[in-house]
């Protein structure tokens, strides 16, 4: 098979269905993901660099991609946020933290096992070290309650047996006893930090309103692209998730129940309590140079600062960093940021448009919490399948068929 053979299979297999001599720059950013992949694969080479490559994929060419390096050759260098893509294809597992890199040589279920088991041992040993801490100090305080009751019979008596008594448990061992509990002090480690979990539940006011969402013979899309008809109820509380492969029109039917896009027949009622939040990967990386409070309340006419500084303390934002600029802010961050937003604005439709992009694992946790926490209704666009395992869907559309 020729390069030429070879490049218009991996294409068909990314399911690139334009000409393979149409310029780069005119492709798409998910089309030039795409193309350098190929640009790689077809290499054959020793090493391979990949650096977020699942990002902008739709899933079937996740799993062609998944396969190909599972059957190469090649030695792999993979960064990447996609827990089953990576657990497929690595073998060992390097930790960069604090500017120092780790090996595990296990693969990527085993290593977060590992990591949990590390940090259940150094809670217990908090726990431990913390009674510890109390005995002492109950001891240091019986010991000066003896020494203070010596000291006052010494003042009392004025006695030199009792000068003697009291002299004797000053210098010797009581005062070696309390300098070996206070060096023991110093020394225990109570520093542990505990995870931070995420709680708060969303307000839904007017529980009693129509919160549906109906789906009547929409078609969506744009002059040259529309999707199939769809006609279905979405109930209050759904998990709704929408599959299909890049280009099918996943974004451009949230837009359209979102209202952003017009639809090309049929209708999107809405239920007349709903309010909608939506989160898309660009929401999270975009450049933003607002401070974290006027983000926050631009949208509202009369904030109430108690409201707001509590929800942010519920998902572990402090107070100073109100004033911080969103530029920056790390993806966690952001994310606890944006998923406030949500809160302060009182939503009970989430929509996420491919969310976990550019997320690390971190981030991508905090989703998973709200998730747990969230019983409203979420319309999920995401090709991230443990994110899609977490949501749980009970409704799905897909619109390849």
């Amino acid at each position: 098979m020729n390069i030429e053979d070879d490049l218009s299979v991996m294409l068909k297999n990314f399911n690139y269905n334009g000409s393979i001599n149409k310029k780069v720059g005119t492709l798409s950013g998910g089309e030039k993901i795409k193309v350098l992949l190929c640009e790689v694969l077809l290499k054959r080479p020793d090493v391979m660099l990949l650096d977020e490559p699942t990002n902008n994929l739709d899933y079937v060419s996740i799993e062609w991609l998944t396969k190909f390096l599972c059957d190469t050759n090649s030695g792999i260098i993979l960064v990447s946020h996609d827990e089953n893509f990576i657990e497929k294809i690595a073998s060992s597992v390097f930790e960069l933290s604090d500017g120092i890199i780790t090996r595990y040589n296990m693969k990527l279920s085993d290593y977060f096992k590992e990591k949990d088991w590390a940090y259940q041992r150094g809670y217990n040993e908090y726990l431990s070290n913390m009674e510890r801490r109390e005995e002492i100090k109950d001891s240091l305080r019986n010991l000066q309650r003896i020494n203070d009751k010596h000291e006052n019979h010494k003042m009392k008596d004025g006695n030199k047996s009792a000068f003697d008594l009291h002299k004797s448990h000053v210098e010797g061992k009581g005062a070696s006893k309390v300098k070996r509990l206070e060096k023991e002090l110093e020394t225990l480690d109570v520093s542990f930090r505990e995870k931070e979990k995420i709680n708060y539940i969303f307000n839904y006011t007017n529980a009693k309103g129509n919160r549906n969402i109906n789906l009547i013979n929409l078609v969506c899309g744009y002059s040259d692209f529309k999707t199939k008809e769809l006609n279905m109820v979405i109930p209050f509380g759904t998990r709704l998730n929408i599959k299909g492969v890049n280009g099918s029109g996943k974004s451009t039917l949230v837009k359209t129940i979102l209202g952003d896009i017009k639809p090309l027949s049929g209708m999107v009622e809405l239920g007349s309590d709903i309010k909608a939040g939506y989160i898309s990967q660009d929401t999270l990386i975009r450049n933003n140079d607002e401070t974290v409070y006027s983000y926050l309340t631009k949208d509202l006419d009369k904030p109430n600062e108690g409201m707001i500084f509590s929800i942010l303390d519920k998902f572990h934002i402090p107070f100073e960093e109100k004033d911080k600029s969103i530029n920056l802010l790390s993806p966690g961050e952001r994310t606890r940021v944006n998923l406030a937003l949500l809160a302060i604005n009182e939503i009970n439709t989430l929509v996420l448009d491919e969310v976990t992009n550019h997320l690390d694992f971190e981030a991508q946790n905090l989703l998973y919490e709200v998730l747990d926490t969230f019983d409203g209704t979420i319309i999920n666009v995401s090709h991230n399948s443990k994110f899609n395992e977490k949501l749980n869907a009970n409704v799905e559309i897909n619109l390849d068929k």
